[in-house]
């Protein structure tokens, strides 16, 4: 009897040990199987992440050529008011402008008009930070000074900084962006002082070399003369084009 109940027991412990070993490899099995999935959701980060890569990739790759050359002019009626008058000016504005870059460095030079009551020449350096030509998708900074004349006695050695961005929506239709900010200075004739910021809304159509745009201009300065602030603001649409090389 106890001989049978020995062999009882040695069957019921391999038979223990044998579910424990075939509960293990099911379990590890299933592990490896979840390791392993691949969902849905997997796939779309996945691909959205690819598709990033890419972006930046096409946005990176080398230029076709390295140097780029452009040369812009625009024209149009700006609104000039000031907030201490009740009375609105049109002005007629002109801006010419070049630009040359080398791979992703660049320098631009031009003159403004605003009719014949202020003026500026200004010179500026360009970086491009994400893209491969000035005429393609691109985010670009930039910084510069310009001589601003507001009258025959008051005039500024303005500096400047600022970045822009220009999105294609498609091949040759496109949307630009530009922000600066214009640094507080004092007049050396008149000690007057100023500081302001511009921003500029482009929408253009490209056709090869050229360039056709419509711009939202606008410019808000502060002008403190003789202890006295008020703030200056020329806004306005302009139109024009460039010309690439």
């Amino acid at each position: 009897m106890k001989t049978i109940i020995v062999i009882i027991s040695m069957l019921f412990s391999f038979s223990a040990l044998s579910l424990e070993g075939v509960y293990k490899v099911i379990v590890e099995k299933q592990q490896k199987k979840v390791q392993n999935r691949f969902s849905i959701l997997e796939y779309l980060a996945t691909k959205k992440k690819i598709a990033l890569m890419d972006q930046w990739l096409a946005l990176n790759s080398e230029s076709s050529s390295w140097f780029e050359l452009e040369a812009n002019y625009l024209t149009g009626d700006l609104t000039e008011a000031y907030n201490t008058a009740s009375t609105e000016t049109e002005n007629t504005y002109k801006r010419y402008e070049g630009s040359l870059f080398i791979k992703f460095l660049g320098f631009t030079a031009g003159k403004e008009e605003f009719s014949d009551l202020s003026e500026s020449d200004f010179y500026q350096g360009n970086l491009l930070l994400l893209g491969n030509s000035i005429q393609g998708s691109n985010i670009t900074l930039h910084g510069g000074q310009r001589s601003y004349s507001l009258d025959d006695l008051t005039e500024f050695k303005q500096n400047y900084y600022g970045g822009s961005l220009t999105l294609y929506l498609l091949n040759f239709i496109g949307v630009k962006g530009m922000v600066r900010k214009l640094a507080k200075e004092t007049s050396e004739n008149t000690l007057a002082q100023i500081e302001g910021e511009r921003f500029e809304y482009t929408g253009f159509l490209d056709l090869y070399l050229v360039r056709l745009q419509a711009t939202y201009f606008k410019e808000v300065s502060d002008l403190i003369v003789d202890e006295s602030l008020s703030t200056l603001t020329n806004s306005g649409v302009i139109f024009g084009g460039s010309l690439f090389f």
